[in-house]
């Protein structure tokens, strides 16, 4: 579970970085970019961010 968490801190902050990257207008080699879509996707850093809250509780120690 420590494995899945430390990836989800990884993604979390990969998936909310560029969204910020993106709002402050760094040209982001990123396909949904690209696709003009980000606009749409509004809702992923959020997500991923409780995601990785919820992975957090399911992975500490249980004493």
């Amino acid at each position: 579970m420590r494995v899945l968490f430390s990836v989800m801190v990884g993604l979390s902050f990969w998936a909310t970085s560029v969204f910020i990257f993106w709002l402050v207008g760094f040209d982001l080699q990123v396909g949904t970019i690209k696709d003009g879509k980000m606009n749409d996707h509004w809702w992923l850093p959020p997500a991923v961010v409780l995601w990785t809250v919820l992975t957090y509780y399911a992975s500490r120690n249980k004493t």
